[in-house]
């Protein structure tokens, strides 16, 4: 069966939406406004969900690495300002696109990109250089792949949260305002991850120090230093995502906190997952 829509009219039950139009990520004219949608999710329709926002999120992390070969081999000896201008091409102007007017096309464009990409490793033999090599250089202490998931994690959202307010955002894209896991959905959660892959391990007092004055308070701070300039200004928030005075900030600052706490307490790495899963 199929999911069940139930569409109550704004009446004496329901109050009438804020008159800010961000708080419900549209304009006037949106259907949000003008009447409250409560959705019957079932589990295809999340899986379809999660197909689409890992599509949006395959493409850029394409952009991104398209615009890494092109800056190296177009222009290995260009000024750095020249790179970024470049790289910014690459992976900025198709990113607003693809979450907006080219929403519709981001399965097509996804297979244009794949067919690129296997015309350019087998044409460049790419794969047989990487499987000749012994190891990989990658620079750093952490791998590249950490890099990469942090930076496409920080530029969808921040792209994501630019567009909303636009008529012209694709609105699958949005919260969901009950059940889903949409691609705005997994802002929040993969922030907790990768703050998770670059944490270190509490194991003394003095780290948990530490990971509370340099990571947990300033989060708290900025959380509620963001629930005080809503009220002062009367900035309406959409009560669906995080609740009244919930925010993103209070939430990765208190995950941080459980984090190291449950990281101090487990005597060994082992425990470190059913610990969480209990907290969780």
């Amino acid at each position: 069966m199929g999911s069940k829509a139930v569409i109550v009219q704004l009446g004496a039950s329901i109050p009438a939406p804020m008159d800010n139009r961000s708080a419900y990520g549209g304009l006037e004219g949106d259907p949000w406004l003008q009447q409250v949608v409560v959705f019957d999710w079932q589990p295809t329709e999340i899986l379809a969900q999660n197909a689409e926002s890992m599509q949006l999120i395959v493409a850029t992390c394409w952009c991104v690495l398209m615009a890494r070969v092109v800056t190296q081999k177009l222009c290995p000896r260009s000024s750095p300002n020249f790179c970024y201008g470049m790289e910014f091409l690459l992976i900025i102007p198709p990113v607003v696109l693809l979450v907006t007017v080219a929403s519709d096309y981001c399965t097509h464009i996804l297979l244009l990109m794949l067919i690129c990409s296997l015309w350019f490793l087998v044409r460049t033999k790419a794969l047989q250089r990487a499987c000749a090599r012994g190891q990989f250089d990658l620079g750093g202490t952490r791998p590249t792949v950490f890099t990469l998931v942090r930076a496409l994690t920080h530029l969808i959202t921040a792209v994501c949260i630019l567009a909303i307010d636009f008529s012209s955002f694709y609105r699958p894209y949005r919260k969901s305002r009950t059940f889903g896991a949409k691609l705005m959905d997994t802002g929040i959660g993969l922030f907790v991850v990768t703050m998770g892959l670059v944490s270190h391990r509490t194991r003394h007092i003095k780290d948990l120090r530490r990971s509370v004055v340099y990571a947990a308070l300033p989060l708290l701070l900025l959380g509620l230093a963001r629930t005080v300039a809503l009220l002062i200004v009367g900035y309406g928030q959409d009560e669906h995502e995080y609740g009244r005075d919930m925010n993103a900030f209070f939430t990765l600052g208190l995950t941080k906190l459980c984090g190291s706490l449950a990281s101090l307490v487990a005597r060994r790495d082992v425990h470190l997952l059913p610990l969480g899963m209990v907290l969780v």
